[in-house]
């Protein structure tokens, strides 16, 4: 009996059909906002390192673009051989026609008895291939600086690192170097001597080099048609004339010797005290120094006031710059003009003592 019943119970385990559910979900969420947008390559690529003279740039290359066997600190350029130029970097300006901003690196023989050497030179600025031999874009001026390491010098039979700034005209000819110098001996450990030049042209009243105390506060400056010296001749010592030779200089003054101006169109409170002084340097250098002291005030009026009575008749206009003593400013300039006047700007009432001094060179 219990035999039957475990086989009835088998076979209805057996025969029992099994449905599969279809699982039921709920409605969909909301839908995120747009995420960022990825960078964009436009196929750019770089190939080769840039670390020689292989590399190649196609495309627009994405910024964060890693180049090819690159140290992010640092970017080394290496001259495959002496006489070859290198160009290391460059900026195409977007105005048609115009040259490109560049670095380039060049090497050339040293002549005479330097030969077998060579000096290394780092050229930077507008239009370099003029200097460097490189392509030149025709019609531009070069604007370069140049930095040499080991250029040999036939007349001074030495060695020295040279840095320059010079300018090339639009039709490729060499124009001048506004600013040169040179170490000379450079290559020795005893060598203590240097060659510093500005040159500012051969256009008449138009090159220029000053040194100024302050914004247009000349001390002392230089033009192709003459100088000027505005330096203060309170107590100076000289131990020679600054222009020519001493043995042609009449009555070169070895110390300031005492004028006496006139004062004319002067506003005076009181009889001021007037101090002038001047020194010959050479045949055609004279130096004033003028110094008022009011008894109670001072005052003047443009174009009306002027001292007169000076020792010396300048060729050109003279700017002498003015000291406000007292105050211890500086105060307008006055002009020493070619009748031998010195002119002198408005001033407002003062009690200030002032000084005026400088020097012309014809």
């Amino acid at each position: 009996m219990i035999k039957k019943l475990l086989g009835l119970i088998a076979f209805a385990v057996l025969s029992l059909s099994v449905t599969a559910q279809t699982p039921v979900y709920g409605p969909p969420g909301s839908t995120g906002p747009p995420g960022p947008p990825g960078p964009t390559f436009n196929g750019g690529t770089i190939t080769n390192p840039l670390n020689g003279t292989s590399a190649t740039l196609s495309g627009n290359v994405a910024v964060g673009t890693t180049i090819p066997g690159s140290n992010p600190s640092r970017l080394n350029t290496a001259q495959p051989a002496e006489g070859t130029l290198v160009p290391i970097l460059g900026d195409i300006l977007a105005t048609v026609g115009a040259a490109p901003f560049q670095v380039q690196q060049q090497s050339y023989a040293n002549p005479g008895a330097g030969s077998g050497t060579y000096n290394h030179g780092l050229f930077y600025g507008y239009n370099v291939g003029i200097h460097s031999g490189g392509p030149v874009t025709s019609g531009q001026p070069g604007w370069i600086m140049g930095m040499e390491d080991n250029f040999y010098d036939t007349a001074g039979s030495d060695y020295g690192p040279e840095l320059y700034v010079e300018h090339f005209h639009p039709n490729g000819t060499y124009n001048l170097r506004p600013f040169y110098m040179r170490v000379l001996n450079g290559d020795s450990n005893t060598g203590n001597a240097a060659i510093v030049e500005h040159d500012i042209g051969t256009d008449s009243g138009l090159g220029e080099f000053g040194i100024e105390s302050g914004p247009g506060n000349f001390l002392f400056y230089i033009q192709t048609n003459g100088a000027q010296f505005n330096v203060p001749l309170d107590a100076p010592t000289f131990t020679g004339n600054l222009i020519g030779n001493a043995a042609t200089a009449t009555t070169l003054s070895a110390a300031p010797i005492a004028w006496s101006p006139t004062l004319n169109g002067f506003t005076n409170v009181g009889t001021p005290g007037v101090f002038a002084s001047n020194i010959k340097l050479a045949p055609t250098v004279y130096c004033l120094t003028i110094e008022i002291v009011p008894a109670t005030s001072i005052a003047t009026v443009g174009g009306s006031s002027y001292i007169s009575n000076t020792p010396y008749t300048p060729t050109n206009p003279v700017n002498l710059a003015g000291t406000d003593v007292t105050g211890n400013a500086t105060a307008g300039n006055v002009i020493w003009y070619i009748n031998g006047n010195i002119y002198f700007p408005t001033i407002t009432t003062t009690t200030h003592t002032m000084l005026w001094s400088g020097c012309s060179v014809n």
